[in-house]
């Protein structure tokens, strides 16, 4: 038990390991759920890029002196090609996320394992052992599909709900991260679930 933080002692009813196998469907949907609860300095740019391309499109029309249809048939590549990157960003990167994740990890093929215990998380496939300290965690935020554990501010490890069985485990989850992170979990029961 050494250097545990007092508040935070273990014990057999904080000692929850779950199972399951990897999914390329539930990969894209952590990746997506990643970038929609990143933190928000990460995803302004997106909202810019799109004021930005408005702001262009506005000061064209307007300066283009009663001639909309000229400027409309000029700006219209230009914006369905800023409309395909934008779509590229939103649902092809979680895509090749998945993509390249099944065709590069030799865990994909195996078990994985998640456990989740008063000195933090720790991950675990055929290849792979890792252990992360609570204090490496930045935040922790509950989904209706992960409990999301920010390692970085675009960087997350995953714990699949759905390798939780029951519901009595699930709120011990709950209870865990909400102990061993106080207002850094955003968890249900906690007023900040997402």
């Amino acid at each position: 038990m050494s250097s545990l933080p007092p508040t935070v002692q273990p014990s057999p009813d904080t000692d929850l390991t779950f199972k399951y196998f990897w999914d390329f469907g539930e990969h894209v949907r952590l990746v997506r759920a990643v970038m929609r609860h990143q933190d928000g300095r990460g995803r302004w740019i997106y909202r810019l890029l799109v004021a930005a391309m408005a702001l262009v499109v506005a000061l064209a029309l307007l300066g283009s002196e009663g001639h909309w249809g000229a400027t409309i048939r000029e700006l219209a590549p230009w914006v369905v090609l800023f409309g395909l990157w934008m779509a590229v960003f939103k649902w092809g990167v979680p895509f090749y996320s998945a993509w390249s994740y099944r065709r590069t990890n030799p865990c994909v093929h195996h078990e994985m394992t998640r456990a989740v215990r008063a000195e933090g998380i720790q991950l675990r496939c055929h290849t792979t052992a890792t252990d992360m300290r609570w204090e490496g965690v930045l935040r922790a935020v509950e989904t209706p599909e992960f409990f999301l554990f920010y390692v970085s501010r675009n960087c997350a490890v995953q714990v699949p709900k759905r390798a939780i069985p029951s519901s009595g485990d699930l709120t011990r989850v709950r209870s865990l991260v909400r102990h061993a992170l106080g207002s850094k979990a955003q968890v249900k029961g906690s007023g900040l679930a997402a």
